[in-house]
């Protein structure tokens, strides 16, 4: 995965799966998490928009005045929240372009 350099970096395994967080300098954040009986904030979230492709179902909306977006792959979920409309295209682009390879 390309993006800018995070603020911060923090990686959790529990006994149902693995987290990644990522935290950036304009507040914003992506969680990519693979397992199950995990859930964010933004999985209570009502979508404005929810659009499905042939691997994935992506979920968008606005809290607070802030963008978030879920995408469900499988069992693997990737989420940005607290960003704002001028940064919107940049994690629309990094989450766009994500590839799951599957380890061999």
């Amino acid at each position: 995965m390309k993006m800018s350099t995070p603020f911060h970096t923090q990686k959790d395994n529990y006994e149902e799966g693995v987290i990644y967080f990522y935290s950036f300098i304009d507040t914003a954040y992506i969680i990519i998490f693979q397992g199950a009986l995990m859930e964010f904030p933004i999985d209570q979230y009502q979508p404005q928009i929810t659009k499905f492709s042939d691997t994935k179902k992506i979920t968008m909306g606005k809290t607070d005045n802030k963008y978030w977006r879920k995408d469900v792959l499988d069992n693997i979920r990737i989420y940005y929240g607290n960003v704002t409309s001028e940064n919107s295209a940049i994690y629309d682009t990094v989450l766009n372009h994500i590839k799951i390879v599957p380890l061999k």
